[in-house]
Parts: C-alpha cells; sequence; structure tokens
C-alpha cells in the first residue's frame, strides 16, 4: 500500500458534485439545539458550509491547522472533530467535502501510523453520493485498515459504487486486491476499471491477472499491460511489450507505445527497430513509427533511415523522407538530396520540401534554385523551400545568384531574395533597374513590393512613371504601394502623390488614384474627395471608384461630401453607388453612424433606383 501523498485542492469534487446532485439536492436535517447551544471549535460551521455562501467556516479550520504545526495532540484534537462534525445527518455536503479533504491531508502528514477507519467514513464508503467524499480521506489514510475497507466491499457493490472503488484500489496500489480484482475482468462494467487498477498496482500478481483475461484482442487490455509492466523488472517487461508489439489484432497505436516502451529499455537498438518495422509488411505499425520518428533520438533514427531507405517500398520511402524534414537535423541532409534527384517525382517533391527544413548549404540553394525553374509542384515546393532554408553560405549564394547577369536560375535568386529578406537584398534588386530584360525588371518589382523601404518610393515612383511596357508599369505600382505602405507617415505618403498628380497624363493620374486607395489613410481619402470634386469627367468619375475601394471603409464619408457637393448628376450618382458598395456587407445591421451616411445619401439622391437601393440597406437580406 501507498497512499498518494498530493493534497487535494477545494474544487476536486467539482465534477463529482454534478454527478451526485441529488445526493446535494437533499434536504438535511437542521441542527438540534444542543448544538446550537454547544457550537464547538470555530470552525464548527463546516456542518452547514454552502458552496456559494460564507467560507469563514473553511478558512478557520485552515487557520486551526496552521497554528497546529506539528504538534500531534492539537492536530488529532482537530482530526476527531472533524469525523465528529462528519457524523451529524444534518452536515452539508458542501461540509463533507471539506471535512473529508482535510482530513486526507491529516492522514497523509503521519504516514507512519496506521489508520483506523472511523465509522462515518465507512458508512460513506457504501453511499453511491458519498463515496467520492469518503475516498478524500481514505485514499490517503495509511495503513491495513482502509486497504481492507475497500477490498471488502467491492464483492458487495455494484454500478457506479463498485467502480468508484476499484479506482480507489488502484489508486493505493493494494496488492492484496488483485485476486478480486481479477474476477472483475469477466465482468463487462467493471472490466476496464479493473483493468487500469491491476495496471497501477503494476506487481507479477497483477500482469498475471492481466496476462488471464478471457479477451486478448482488447486494445484497453493490452494499454493495461503496458502500463503495468513499467513497473517490473526489464526483463519481464520486455517480454509484455514484445507479446503486445506483435499483435496484429491490436490498434497500431496500442502497438506503438510497446514498440516506444522496447525502444526505452533497449534503446541501443533504436536503428534497428526502426529499419525492421519500416522495411516489413506490418502497414498501420509502419505508419504510426512514421510519425513517431521525430520523438527518437536522431543519432539513431537518420542512420537507419539513410541506409534502409532505398531498399523500401516506394511509399515508405516518401513517408521517411517526409519524416527526415520533421526531424531536421543536418545530419539527415546527404540522404534528403539524393531523394531530391530521384527520378521518382513524388519522392523527389517530397524531398524537395524537406530540404525547407534542414540546415543546408551552397550547394543546397543552388540545387532548390534548378529546380525552382520547374513547373507545376515541384517548382513551387523548391520555391518554398528556398525561402526557408538556412545554413551557413545560403543568403550568400542567393545574394550572389541575383546579381549574375545571364543566369538562368536569376529570376528564381530575385523572387527569394525578397522572400527571404535577406540583409542587402533591397540594395541589390535597385541596382537592376536599368536591366534590358522586361521579365528581369518585373521580377525585381516584385520583389522591391516586399522589401523596398519607404525611403526608396520616389524612386520607385519615378521607375513607373517612366515604364513604356504596361506589365512593367503594373508591377512599379505595386511596388510603390508597397514602399508607402511601410511609411507610418499618412501626410508623407500622400505628399508624394499629391505633387505629381495634377501635371500627369489621365492614364497616371488614375494610376496614382489607384495607389492612394491601396495605401488607405484618411488624408488621402480627403484629398481624393476634394480631388474628384474640381475634376470633370472620366478622372472625376476616377477618384470616386478609388474612394470605394478604400481600406476600412474610410471613404464612406468622403463619398458622402461628394454626393451633397456634386455639381452634375452622374458625380452625384457614382459617389451614391460606391457608398452603398461599401455598406452592403453591413445590410441590416448598420450602426449609428452607417446609418446618419445613408441619410445624408437619400437626402440628395433624385434617382429613384439608387434611393430604393437606400432604403433597402436597413432591411436584413439572409444568405
Amino acid at each position: 500500500m501507498n497512499p498518494s501523498p498530493s493534497p487535494r485542492p477545494w474544487a476536486l469534487l467539482s465534477a463529482a458534485v454534478a454527478l451526485l446532485a441529488a445526493g446535494c439536492a437533499a434536504p438535511t436535517s437542521p441542527p438540534p439545539a444542543s448544538a446550537v447551544a454547544n457550537p464547538g471549535p470555530p470552525y464548527a460551521g463546516l456542518v452547514s458550509l454552502d458552496y456559494s455562501g460564507s467560507q469563514a467556516a473553511r478558512d478557520a479550520l485552515q487557520q486551526a491547522i496552521v497554528a497546529a504545526g506539528k504538534d500531534r495532540a492539537n492536530l488529532a484534537s482537530i482530526e476527531a472533530s472533524l469525523l465528529e462534525m462528519l457524523a451529524r445527518p444534518y452536515a452539508t455536503f458542501a461540509g463533507q467535502q471539506v471535512i473529508c479533504e482535510t482530513l486526507g491531508a491529516l492522514y497523509a502528514s503521519d504516514p507512519a501510523r496506521e489508520v483506523a477507519v472511523a465509522p462515518a467514513l465507512a458508512r460513506m464508503l457504501s453511499d453511491d453520493t458519498r463515496v467520492d467524499l469518503a475516498r478524500l480521506a481514505l485514499e490517503r489514510a495509511p495503513g491495513a485498515a482502509a486497504d481492507e475497507a475497500f477490498v471488502s466491499r467491492v464483492s458487495r457493490s455494484s454500478g457506479r459504487l463498485r467502480i468508484a472503488l476499484i479506482q480507489s484500489i488502484g489508486n493505493r496500489r493494494i496488492a492484496a486486491a488483485v485476486p478480486v480484482l481479477a474476477s472483475l475482468l469477466r465482468e463487462p462494467d467493471a472490466a476496464a476499471a479493473a483493468e487500469y487498477s491491476l495496471a497501477q498496482i503494476g506487481s507479477p500478481a497483477a500482469l498475471a491477472a492481466l496476462d488471464a483475461a478471457p479477451d486478448p484482442s482488447s486494445p484497453s487490455l493490452a494499454e493495461a499491460r503496458i502500463k503495468c509492466a513499467r513497473r517490473l523488472p526489464a526483463t519481464e517487461a520486455l517480454a509484455v511489450y514484445r507479446d503486445v508489439r506483435s499483435n496484429s489484432a491490436l490498434p497500431a497505436p496500442v502497438r506503438v507505445s510497446a514498440f516506444l516502451a522496447i525502444l526505452e529499455l533497449e534503446p541501443e537498438t533504436t536503428g534497428e527497430q526502426v529499419a525492421a518495422v519500416l522495411g516489413g509488411g506490418d502497414l498501420p505499425l509502419k505508419q504510426a513509427v512514421l510519425n513517431s520518428l521525430a520523438r527518437l533520438p536522431a543519432a539513431a533514427v537518420i542512420p537507419a533511415v539513410a541506409t534502409g531507405v532505398k531498399s523500401w517500398d516506394r511509399v515508405t520511402q516518401i513517408a521517411a523522407i517526409a519524416a527526415l524534414g520533421r526531424i531536421g537535423d543536418p545530419a539527415a541532409l546527404p540522404a534528403v538530396v539524393e531523394a531530391a534527384r530521384s527520378a521518382d517525382l513524388d519522392l523527389r517533391r517530397t524531398a524537395i520540401s524537406s530540404l525547407g527544413a534542414i540546415p543546408g548549404n551552397p550547394e543546397v540553394a543552388m540545387l532548390l534554385a534548378d529546380a525552382a525553374g520547374e513547373p507545376g509542384e515541384i517548382g513551387k515546393a523548391a520555391r518554398q523551400s528556398l525561402s526557408q532554408i538556412r545554413g551557413t553560405g545560403v543568403d550568400e549564394t542567393i545574394l550572389a545568384g541575383a546579381a549574375r547577369v545571364g543566369d538562368p536560375r536569376r529570376l528564381v535568386f530575385l523572387e527569394e531574395l525578397a522572400l527571404r529578406n535577406a540583409p542587402g537584398a533591397s540594395e541589390v534588386l535597385m541596382k537592376a533597374h536599368g536591366e534590358d530584360s522586361v521579365a528581369v525588371r518585373c521580377a525585381v518589382l516584385d520583389g522591391l513590393a516586399l522589401v523596398a523601404p519607404a525611403s526608396d518610393e520616389p524612386i520607385l515612383i519615378g521607375w513607373m512613371v517612366s515604364a513604356t511596357d504596361p506589365t512593367e508599369k503594373t508591377h512599379a505600382s505595386r511596388a510603390v504601394v508597397g514602399a508607402a505602405e511601410r511609411n507610418p507617415d499618412d501626410q508623407a505618403r500622400l505628399k508624394l502623390v499629391a505633387d505629381l498628380i495634377d501635371g500627369a497624363p489621365l492614364a497616371l493620374q488614375k494610376r496614382f488614384l489607384s495607389i492612394l486607395s491601396r495605401t488607405g489613410g484618411k488624408a488621402g481619402a480627403d484629398y481624393v474627395a476634394a480631388f474628384a470634386l474640381r475634376k470633370d469627367g472620366e478622372l472625376a468619375l476616377a477618384a470616386v471608384a478609388a474612394l470605394g475601394e478604400w481600406p476600412h471603409r474610410v471613404g464612406l464619408g468622403p463619398l458622402a461630401g461628394i454626393a451633397e457637393k456634386a455639381q452634375n448628376e452622374p458625380l452625384r450618382q457614382a459617389a451614391v453607388d460606391n457608398a452603398i458598395q461599401i455598406l452592403l456587407p453591413s445590410r441590416g445591421w448598420l450602426n449609428k453612424e452607417q446609418k446618419a451616411v445613408v441619410a445624408r445619401l437619400r437626402a440628395v439622391t433624385k434617382d429613384a433606383a439608387l434611393t430604393r437601393r437606400l432604403d433597402e440597406l436597413d432591411t436584413f437580406a439572409p444568405s
């Protein structure tokens, strides 16, 4: 017998309280007049304690225990008082819980003594509405009397009460209970609890009882045997683990538990065992072991996989190479690089993906750059891994490749330079401004969209303005937006565009408006609204459309202002239409500010169709 020494918190039985609602709800008799006349110790109020009421009595009990310290006489007096209160028929469920928790702590504080089971606790052990409270006290009580109290009642109990007693027997690891538990392994309603308690006892007799259970293919029985074996000598435990592992009728997770338990006792065989499973035909066990490889010592797993992988079936090869990526150990690099050059496309793609998680080198960076130029899944996996890979010389290789004119991998390196945000990326990309190839310039601009600082925005605007190729102009616009978004100053973002837009050609003015709509900010929205009101025709409509695209609905107020001030009906209608488009996602759920905007728009709208659409914004539209 080895009672648990850990204390129990006040809230331990919250689940039990829910299960025992009938016990909680049962009315208790009022205390007799004699009890009121003789109030007892300061914590005597425990007998009427309520979960939601004052906890003064519980606090007083804790203070009394602290004051008693290690004085055995004082502690014995507290214990006797608690047992006396527990026996009172009018003691509340909450009070009994605190009393039993405290008794358990007092019993555990003196493990050398023999605790007699008080009549009140004995009665509670036979009551399925109070058994969990008694367990709080008696599971921690040292001595054979508490053991006997649990064991003797199992055969006379049933249902939930019997399960609770079986659980306590396991928690106390009562070796004498093995015959009783063994007899329960054939009873469906108690077998699982008996298995678990035998596993907790963990003695040779407990294992023998589990070995004799009627259903050797039961997963719960196998798990109990594994748990039981962990308390036995290595030789006996290994026999159990090997038996469970070899039982193909058991689920793979159970057999893997046994497999891992073998490795704990025989770590020097890890590589050999892994290779045997992965090279074998037990598919469920093989899959489960593959999923567990990252939990095993890399120093044993990686050589085993590297040596055996080429001899395994194709599916296992792919899964093993993927597992090496999850492990991420540099020692796996040669095996994964070799697989990345395989003729099998699925194996190659898996290996390329794994390379992104393993510290690499310039050779690996070049391999990935070559693969990144290929179409389909191979190229996609290579680009992703190249953006992730770390290692000595990798950044330098990519920087050098990005600057190497004429290298067919240059576009890949330019792209990755930005994706990796490598040191010096912006400077290297800017140097490619004057390249002859439009494709190179567009790749450079895509990179600058990711990494160019706000200080580069004027250069990028100039690039956009001077670009003659429509595709390059679009890429330059994205780069301008990217740099502008890295500038936290709304006014500074706006000024660069505002200084250029008025004198620009119509197409460029529209592009500037688009840039402002993507970089956002209230200052920009107000500027574009004023711009719309002082322009005519196509440009004014373009400004209104830009406000309709403004982030976070910031353009809504300025659009209402345009609708109110517009001197021509097409501009007013365009402003109302764009405002409606902004509000549509909130249809039926408009807030106070949005409703005020709708009222402003309705007041100036002359078009019947637009008026109807404004009215519908206050109507819920089910999806």
